[in-house]
């Protein structure tokens, strides 16, 4: 094989690999989290595992996963922590978490119910169930990244246009203004400047109000939709 075809096959493993989605896998039980690894290796999957909270924790930033398959019951830092503090901050809230739990653990559910868990995947695990699963919440998971894409750009094209009229209707009030100041025309022509005028500012000001609902967070609205 050419040096040439050597770096292509390189080049086209490494886009393959970018656009593989990312899952994590946070349990205690090493043979748990080697067969929930074996399920999703089958699926194209790029797969990390770690044993414990704290770990993921550091690792969910570097790595940034699309899913997160999370253990409740963990030594330590609980899973329970681990969704809270994910939840808590804006670089890791949105992506969605599956907690694993025991089938006898009737309180976990409760409780992640409660706090607003994503879901459950109940141990003994069903293999089937779980790479359903892992679709459903992967795809949930590309039409939010999508959607939110698509609004940033909206509010960066929305806000430069507004910008960009302001500075036009600033031009054409500072002239009507100046036009004010040197009048010596009639009074039906100094009522349409003032009148012009008039208009102009509330135009201006309901471009002011148009450009500060651009700088609100999206995040929050999208989050709780």
């Amino acid at each position: 094989m050419s040096a040439l075809n050597i770096q292509s096959c390189k080049a086209n493993s490494m886009i393959d690999a970018d656009n593989q989605p990312k899952i994590l896998i946070v349990d205690d039980d090493p043979i748990a989290g080697m067969i929930l690894e074996g399920y999703l290796r089958t699926d194209n999957y790029q797969v990390h595992r770690v044993e414990n909270g704290e770990s993921a924790l550091k690792l969910v930033r570097d790595i940034k996963p699309d899913l997160i398959i999370l253990d409740v019951m963990m030594p330590e830092i609980s899973g329970f922590e681990v969704y809270k503090t994910l939840k808590n901050d804006k670089a890791t809230q949105d992506v969605p978490v599956l907690f694993t739990t025991a089938l006898s653990d009737p309180d976990s559910h409760k409780n992640g119910i409660e706090s607003g868990v994503e879901g459950f995947i109940v141990k003994p695990f069903n293999e089937r169930l779980i790479l359903a699963y892992v679709k459903i919440f992967l795809r949930m998971k590309k039409t939010f990244d999508d959607a939110r894409q698509k609004l940033a750009l909206n509010k960066d094209f929305t806000s430069m246009t507004i910008h960009d009229l302001n500075n036009l209707n600033m031009v054409i009030l500072g002239n009507l203004e100046l036009a004010m100041v040197a009048f010596d025309e009639t009074a039906n022509a100094k009522s349409y400047v003032e009148k012009a005028l008039s208009v102009l500012k509330s135009a201006n000001e309901m471009l002011r109000k148009a450009q500060d609902i651009t700088c609100f967070e999206l995040a929050p609205y999208l989050a709780s939709s």
